[in-house]
């Protein structure tokens, strides 16, 4: 049976040349559609428009004929949950349809508590919202979307958000779903990953949509950068620059290079349970590239905030960054942090207003616009809305709003999220130009990338951080032995960070 037949459909924009062009597409009940593409080329806005988001949208230009299924319910999960959000505890979100559709409180419960069961998502109906990690408010938004019994099911991709046992959790849930004939519509760059559920494999290509089986280039192995460094003719080494030798020194005599140190802690809100503890020190130096990884939940975003100052109600923790004690405002120009959520950085009117509104703060050359643009390949969205842009295009534009700034310090929250190969190899190069130049990057996420070399895995399991430490294959330098005494460490001055 046919729940949404779409025949010659075209989806443009007023004030921007086509997107998409000749979508004939059938989705049946029972049915799981998996949607290729590129980064920027429609997915997302084609499931919006299956949602019927854009009917009343006058930006928007849609033409072609869109038939549905009378009474037709839609579930969709966009990129970001946190767009969707209506209300600020979990079981009052996934109840919120309900309560609409006047079904008794009685009732409630029961199934709130069910579909969150379902998910995998095991936290109390009131835990507020904001503690929750990305990867659970993914969850809880499937939740909130499942609640309400749909016939369509809209999942924009998922494998960015989710962790391996997330990843696990969903297809369970979907085979279960598929089985009662609700229909599966998945927007993904690694397709593989949902291929055992997958009845039909879809490809923007040059804005057309395009019928086809999956290419053992879309695999769900980790990326490799090898065809974007072909492409420019070299294969960057990872090189760190000399540390400067005019630095102050410790109370040992000895000139200190480390960007982050700590002593052993607890990590935990003021009244709330441990997170996580460090059982041995962690330190981070100068040019080096550590990757914090973590299922869900963990506290990985909240200990990147942490090091930004900008969490103020955490205990007491021995860390310094920067040679101080993290304090929101203190670090200026020195130190940068992309958030997992990229619309929460970004405020202007126009991506090139976004990567300048920094840079005179700060007061450095706005050049450095034009030349992140070109990098990234993005320079023909200079005057376009950020606010306007695919997930993975305002993650793009965020991180080159921290890039330009050229820290001591960047701090990378799930930097790869939202991208096709071609620009997280992209963003790969960026990362180690800059941590060659000497600066030092924390990279948190769920998922380990083997093509990145780094320093240091810090791992979050079970409770515990642990920091392992290892000499990358390209660098005789050898881990720091021990850290005595953490607040007594001063960093240099490094020198000012020049792209190649």
């Amino acid at each position: 049976m046919a729940l949404i037949q779409c025949e010659q459909v075209e989806l443009g924009y007023a004030s921007r040349p086509r997107l998409l062009h000749g979508v004939n597409w059938q989705i049946n009940a029972g049915e799981c559609h998996c949607v290729m593409g590129a980064t920027g080329s429609g997915k997302s806005s084609l499931l919006a428009l299956l949602a019927g988001l854009y009917q009343d949208d006058a930006r928007r230009v849609v033409t072609g004929h869109i038939q549905r299924q009378g009474q037709l319910r839609v579930g969709l999960v966009m990129q970001d949950p946190n767009v969707q959000f209506v209300r600020q505890q979990v079981g009052a979100e996934v109840a919120f349809v309900l309560e609409n559709l006047s079904v008794p409180s009685e009732q409630m419960a029961p199934r709130v508590q069910q579909v969150l069961l379902k998910v995998g998502l095991d936290v109390s109906l009131r835990q507020p919202i904001e503690h929750l990690s990305l990867g659970q408010k993914y969850r809880l938004m499937l939740a909130a979307q499942l609640v309400d019994l749909p016939d369509l099911i809209l999942l924009d991709e998922p494998g960015a958000q989710l962790d391996e046992a997330g990843i696990t959790e969903l297809i369970h849930v979907l085979s279960e779903l598929i089985r009662d004939g609700i229909a599966i519509v998945i927007v993904e760059h690694e397709p593989s990953r949902f291929s055992e559920l997958v009845s039909h494999f879809w490809s923007i290509e040059a804005q057309h949509f395009i019928k086809r089986t999956i290419p053992v280039s879309w695999s769900a192995l980790p990326f490799s950068s090898s065809k974007v460094f072909a492409n420019q003719k070299e294969r960057y080494e990872f090189q760190r620059q000399p540390k400067n030798s005019n630095v102050e020194q410790d109370g040992s005599g000895e000139a200190s290079s480390l960007v982050i140190e700590s002593l052993p802690f607890d990590f935990a809100f003021q009244g709330h349970e441990r997170l996580f503890q460090l059982q041995t020190p962690l330190w981070l130096d100068v040019g080096e590239i550590a990757l914090l990884v973590g299922d869900n939940g963990t506290g990985k975003s909240s200990l990147l905030k942490y090091f930004a100052g900008l969490h103020t109600d955490v205990d007491d923790v021995p860390i310094k960054v920067l040679g101080q004690a993290p304090k929101l405002g203190q670090y200026a120009d020195r130190l940068a942090l992309l958030l997992q959520s990229p619309n929460r950085q970004l405020f202007e009117s126009s991506v090139r207003q976004e990567l300048e509104f920094s840079l005179l703060r700060y007061q450095l050359p706005t050049s450095r616009v034009d030349e992140i643009l070109k990098r990234i390949g993005l320079e023909n969205l200079a005057q376009q809305s950020p606010h306007r842009l695919s997930y993975g295009q305002q993650h793009l534009i965020a991180l080159a709003c921290v890039v330009c700034l050229r820290p001591q310090l960047l701090l990378l929250d799930d930097p790869f999220a939202g991208l096709d190969a071609h620009y997280r190899a992209i963003v790969q190069k960026l990362i180690l130009e800059l941590a060659g130049k000497g600066c030092a990057v924390v990279i948190a996420s769920h998922k380990l990338w083997p093509d990145l070399p780094v320093q240091h895995l810090w791992h979050i399991q079970h409770g515990v951080l642990n920091p392992a430490t290892h000499c990358n294959a390209t660098t005789s330098e050898q881990p720091h032995p021990q850290i005595t005494c953490p607040r007594s460490a001063k960093l240099p001055l490094l020198q000012t960070v020049e792209f190649g």
